[in-house]
């Protein structure tokens, strides 16, 4: 009796042996269509061997379209905002260097005049000190 139980066991150890190999192959294989493995994605090597898997991203946002287009709305937005701020920073920063271009040019050209009423008075004293001389 026990060497029949132990031949029994013996042939349901292989058969689940059998049945463990070819429902793994089957579920975890490369090349199954349909199945539990369609939610992972197979990992090959340099060689274009299969040696493992990783599971797919896989979002799920289920009826939440109107939530979701609003976060959008409100993260383009706030982008827009902070594109305008920088933008409004940037034309400030080209007024004020404008203006301080304005100023100088204004400071450029009152020195200019000086120089050319100090030219006329050096001239005029040339011209005085040469009618002395003589």
């Amino acid at each position: 009796m026990l060497v029949f139980l132990l031949a029994c066991f013996d042939r349901w150890c292989g058969l689940a042996r059998l049945f463990y190999r070819f429902f793994y192959f089957f579920l975890f294989s490369k090349d199954c269509a349909v199945g539990w493995c369609t939610f992972r994605d197979p990992i090959f090597n340099k060689d274009e061997v299969w040696v493992a898997t990783q599971p797919k991203d896989i979002v799920d946002y289920g009826d939440q379209e109107s939530t979701i287009i609003k976060y959008e709305l409100m993260f383009q937005q706030k982008q827009i905002e902070s594109l305008a701020k920088l933008n409004q920073e940037l034309l400030d920063k080209k007024e004020e260097e404008s203006a301080q271009k304005d100023v100088l040019a204004h400071q450029i050209a009152g020195l200019y005049e000086e120089n050319a009423r100090m030219k006329e008075q050096i001239d005029h004293l040339i011209k005085s000190k040469n009618e002395k001389d003589l």
